[in-house]
């Protein structure tokens, strides 16, 4: 309830989203099966392979040809998107250049005094670069919308954080994958169901952990071995046939540091509604073409001064209708079936 409360969402909203998830489960044990055949385990996929790449990329990208293909890409969506991409790299808001020291990962920080943002990647020439670079400009158009906004009206919750770069993300992935060879591809979508299966599979895994935790938790301190076996229950639960439940790591409940943060409870479940909303957004926008755009950039706006269930009819989307959670998830659904039939 506390982690609900801050993250502006209600319990319906939740429930409705979970009820969607758990029947999408199948497709995604469908998924790990093709993924542990690729590399070349007969029976069921070990655990330790989950994120294993399938493949291996043709030659390097260029920095040049990241930042074209992006402003691009976005500008099939908008041409106000694809500007302000633009804006972005010509005003050197991106530290992209690879550093001994510096991390792997994307990093966004907005500075709204000066109306500007700043951005952190690893840019090493591989396809996930611009991905993760989609992703992070994403977060700051996201902030260029609050632009005019005061101080205090310019905090959303951790559920709609993701949903802008998300977003960005699946424009500029669907962009490339229409525009590469069958392979390259097929690459990209495996690398985009893998994401999907991490933030919706495996973070419902830690999900269901953490509520029966506090369960029994309530009866008493747990062993180790209690722990150990309650992890994997849940894996397995989350996982189902798509892996072999004799090579999940008994002690993955810790490994994630949000367990022992104070106040940081459910790091989980927030995280699987902004990857599903922001697909869910994408679904709307492939029904409804050029009049989203418009509506899009209000909606990200307002997602500052609203709860989730408001801020989702400013769209005209209910997210206490588990239909609208099946949308999101029929996108995921139809990439794991043309990975599966074409792998």
């Amino acid at each position: 309830e506390k982690v609900l409360i801050a993250s502006r969402m209600d319990s319906e909203t939740l429930a409705a989203m979970l009820t969607a998830l758990r029947e999408s489960l199948p497709a995604f044990h469908t998924y790990y099966k093709k993924k542990a055949e690729l590399l070349g385990n007969p029976a069921k996929l070990p655990f330790y392979d989950i994120f294993a790449p399938v493949g291996v990329e043709n030659g390097k990208i260029t920095y040049a040809n990241a930042k074209d293909t992006i402003i691009s890409s976005f500008a099939t969506f908008s041409e106000e998107l694809s500007c302000f991409a633009q804006k972005a790299f010509d005003q050197q808001w991106i530290d992209a250049e690879p550093r001994s020291g510096k991390g792997g990962y994307g990093l966004c920080i907005d500075i709204f005094p000066i109306g500007e943002s700043r951005i952190m990647t690893q840019f090493t020439g591989n396809a996930i670069d611009i991905s993760i670079l989609a992703h992070e400009l994403g977060h700051a158009y996201h902030s260029s919308c609050l632009a005019n906004e005061t101080m205090l009206n310019t905090d959303y919750p951790i559920p709609i954080a993701e949903t802008a770069s998300i977003f960005c993300e699946t424009i500029v992935n669907h962009a490339i994958i229409t525009n590469s060879t069958e392979k390259e591809a097929l690459l990209i979508l495996e690398r985009s169901i893998s994401d999907a299966g991490y933030y919706l599979v495996d973070f419902y895994a830690r999900y269901l952990f953490e509520i029966k935790l506090y369960e029994r938790r309530a009866l008493g301190p747990l062993s180790v071995q209690e722990l150990n076996e309650l992890m994997i229950a849940c894996m397995v639960e989350a996982y189902g046939e798509g892996i072999d439940p004799g090579t999940i790591h008994p002690y993955m409940w810790m490994n994630k540091a949000g367990y022992f943060m104070a106040s940081n409870e459910f790091l989980n479940f927030p995280y699987s509604f902004g990857l599903l909303f922001s697909k869910g957004l994408y679904a709307e926008y492939l029904k409804r073409g050029e009049e989203f755009a418009p509506k899009y950039r209000q909606f990200l706006r307002d997602t500052s001064k609203h709860n989730i269930v408001d801020v989702a009819k400013t769209m005209d989307l209910d997210v206490h209708s588990v239909d609208f959670w099946r949308s999101a998830l029929k996108l995921i659904e139809s990439d794991i079936g043309v990975f599966i039939a074409k792998a």
